[in-house]
Formats: structure tokens, C-alpha cells, sequence
């Protein structure tokens, strides 16, 4: 048997992968989806096709993607991958013909945010920092302003 490498310059596109974390709140027992950010790889993305249906008077529009990139045997079914905004849930992971050169996910564009960024609490340092930069704004206007 003999290994086919990927043709250089084929995986051209940059996804970032991320696990499931569940977020359990200790106080209201809240539940909260999250995701691990796990490591970034090269990909070959491309979208295999397209459906919409119609539910309760909306249009749900779904589209499906196949990514491919080097063997990468920790990606499991439940991760999903951003690439730029898209988040990508991985529906399949094979690995064609046995030959653990090439890992091909089978993703489908989820209709969640690709990941949640926490707010920065607002304490004395951060209004501080928001604080000078205003200043130092008016201040530059100001002085653009002066003859």
C-alpha cells in the first residue's frame, strides 16, 4: 500500500478546533455550552451542499462542508471548528482507505455563535485605562485644534 501524501498548498485555509465544556454554575445550577479551545491546523475547507425547510413559518437554511487536513486521530464527532465566523459542527471524522495520511470531517454550519467571549468585569483599572484614552483623545483634538 502506498501513502498519498496532500499535494502542497492544498490545505490553505486556517480552522480552529474546540471541544465541548459544560459550565455548571454552582449557585443557580445554570448550565452553560461552551467550548475548549483545542489547536488550530491547516485545511482544505469546501461546501458539499445546501438545504432549506421551512418550520413554524421560518426558513432554516442548513449547509454542509467537508474539511480535510493532516491525520489528526483526537477530533471526535461532538467538536466543532471555526473558520473565520463559521462555526462548523463535525458531523463525521474518516480517515480514507485506513491510510492515517488525511483525516476528512463531515461538518455542517451551526446556527450558534462560533464561541462566547466572557465580558471583562469593569474594576477601577480597566475604567482607568478607558479613562486615559479618552483623555488622550480630547487632548490630541484639542491640540489639533489650536493654532
Amino acid at each position: 500500500m502506498t501513502r498519498q501524501s496532500i499535494p502542497a498548498g492544498e490545505l490553505d485555509q486556517r480552522v480552529s478546533f474546540f471541544s465541548p465544556l459544560e459550565i455548571i454554575d454552582p449557585v443557580s445550577g445554570e448550565v452553560t455550552q461552551n467550548g475548549n479551545f483545542e489547536f488550530d491546523r491547516w485545511a482544505k475547507v469546501e461546501p458539499t451542499g445546501g438545504a432549506e425547510r421551512e418550520v413554524s413559518d421560518e426558513l432554516l437554511a442548513e449547509q454542509s462542508h467537508k474539511v480535510t487536513l493532516h491525520y489528526t486521530p483526537e477530533i471526535q464527532n461532538k467538536w466543532w471548528l471555526t473558520w473565520g465566523t463559521t462555526r462548523l459542527d463535525v458531523v463525521a471524522e474518516l480517515d480514507i482507505a485506513g491510510a492515517r495520511t488525511r483525516t476528512v470531517l463531515l461538518c455542517k454550519e451551526s446556527p450558534f455563535q462560533s464561541f462566547q467571549i466572557p465580558p471583562l468585569p469593569a474594576g477601577p483599572a480597566l475604567l482607568q485605562e478607558q479613562g486615559d484614552g479618552l483623555l488622550q483623545e480630547q487632548g490630541d483634538a484639542l491640540l489639533q485644534e489650536s493654532p
